[in-house]
């Protein structure tokens, strides 16, 4: 008896292997079709290794970016409200307010927007990914001035690909594009 505990695990173990391997293969039938801009057969690929592996948070997410690309917003934003059940810290991307406004809900976009930059303020830990979602909502709330000045003395790029992101969202503000777009723009949203 005491054999059979230990073959069970491992047989379990190989199942599950075998599971995520699967749900890997999808995925990556998702990305070929992609690539192929098959777009009904890629979401639906897409969709089948949400369900085969239903807790990965990088499929759900690459749902919310194919829908945002696809321009079905209103996909969007149901499948971002799912995933922000499942991790809060997706709370803090601005994704839900951009797109609430795109599809013309302005006030409920902008009072989300302004909702997710008073959370971001809040924050005690000092990441990039944070700064950058913060610069970018104050861009909509602050004196456009005030926030390049901001990013100029800041300085919150670590590394060469943060530096590139920081640098063409300096370009963006001295740009006369207005700040809607610049959030439309470094999120993709058509």
């Amino acid at each position: 008896m005491k054999y059979h505990i230990p073959i069970l695990f491992l047989i379990a173990s190989i199942s599950s292997c075998k599971k995520e391997n699967n749900c890997k293969d999808i995925y990556q039938n998702y990305i070929s079709l992609r690539i192929k801009s098959d777009n009904d057969q890629a979401l639906n690929s897409l969709n089948k290794a949400i369900k085969c592996d239903t807790e990965n948070e990088h499929f759900r997410f690459e749902k919310v970016t194919y829908l945002i690309f696809l321009e079905r917003y209103n996909e969007a934003i149901k499948e971002l409200t799912s995933l922000e059940k499942m991790n809060k810290s997706y709370e803090e991307m601005p994704l839900i307010g951009l797109l609430e406004i795109r599809i013309g809900n302005k006030k409920k976009g902008l009072l989300e927007l302004r909702k997710v930059r008073d959370n971001l303020h809040k924050q005690k830990r000092n990441d990039f990914n944070l700064k950058y979602y913060r610069t970018l909502l104050d861009l909509l709330f602050e004196d456009r001035d005030s926030v390049l000045q901001k990013v100029q003395k800041e300085n919150f790029a670590t590394n060469d690909n943060e530096r590139a992101i920081t640098n063409y969202l300096e370009s963006l503000i001295k740009s006369d594009m207005d700040s809607l777009n610049i959030l439309y723009d470094a999120f993709k949203i058509k």
